[in-house]
């Protein structure tokens, strides 16, 4: 029987499978956590009072953050699966824009916070945009690395 030369486990041990499995999960899921973190940076923003200037536009505010997220949540996704560019952007996308509607409704209870529909179609926008960028600059980072890349 051939051997894990760094457990030493046979192959078709059960215990090894489990290892080998919970190993690529758990590498797999870690491609997540800036996404993850991004959300988490995003609900506290959104527990507070409002505090944007006067010379910004909201919806500018909320496309160029919940853009941030589409992208990290793109990330995600195409680090974990061998989905097409239009199924990572419209995962991603649909992800980020339903997290942006759970932030909405949770700040319709935060006291000097309300929700807004136009806030949400902005989340939705951004989550869209971000994905797209984060497709279109892994493309230009192969082409770039694929075109410099340095022989040894």
């Amino acid at each position: 029987m051939r051997e894990i030369a760094s457990a030493g486990w046979p192959r078709n041990d059960i215990c090894s499978v489990i290892a080998r499995s919970f190993a690529t999960k758990q590498s797999n899921l870690l491609k997540f956590l800036p996404a993850l973190a991004y959300a988490i940076l995003l609900f506290y923003l959104s527990s507070g009072v409002r505090t944007t200037p006067a010379q910004i536009n909201d919806k500018i505010l909320h496309i160029m953050a919940y853009g941030g997220l589409g992208f990290l949540v793109a990330y995600g996704i195409q680090g974990t699966s061998n989905f097409k560019a239009l199924a990572i952007i419209f995962i991603a996308g649909l992800l980020s824009t339903l997290y942006g509607v759970g932030d909405e409704i949770h700040q319709y209870f935060v006291p000097g916070r309300f929700y807004s529909y136009g806030d949400m179609i902005a989340d939705a926008i951004g989550s869209f945009l971000g994905a797209m960028a984060f497709l279109i600059l892994l493309q230009w980072v192969k082409k770039f690395n694929g075109r410099h890349a340095i022989s040894k």
